[in-house]
């Protein structure tokens, strides 16, 4: 098994929001009307996302400089925040849940985001 090393990479919000239209086509999302805020979020989190699957309307918070403080991607995190709405939207269920299935399918969601896109993706590292 392999897990993909998530280190900071420095983004612009153009470059985020370009991240984020491409996986809100990716997975057939594309009525969905997302904002995405950066925002110093009280508590110690990387990103988060306010939804509501009855208008298909979402707000993602991310925070660069946390990312930048634990060194984690942003892409990922976008991407992470954007699974979430996806997995809520699929099951009809107005709670963010199912965090097991979104770490499953972030990787791959990355991994084809780096390729499609041409950004450089972090070193995998295999598991034993």
């Amino acid at each position: 098994m392999a897990i993909i090393e998530y280190q900071f990479q420095k983004a612009t919000w153009t470059q985020i929001i370009k991240c984020a239209r491409w996986a809100l086509n990716v997975l057939q999302m594309r009525d969905w009307q997302i904002s995405i805020k950066d925002h110093d979020l009280k508590e110690e989190k990387l990103g988060y996302a306010d939804f509501n699957i009855n208008t298909l309307h979402g707000l993602i918070f991310i925070d660069i400089n946390y990312c930048k403080k634990e060194n984690q991607n942003p892409f990922a995190v976008i991407l992470h925040e954007i699974l979430h709405l996806f997995i809520a939207y699929k099951t009809q269920s107005d709670e963010i849940s199912d965090e097991p299935a979104v770490r499953a399918l972030e990787p791959i969601l990355y991994e084809k985001f780096c390729k499609n896109n041409k950004v450089k993706q972090m070193k995998v590292r295999k598991q034993y």
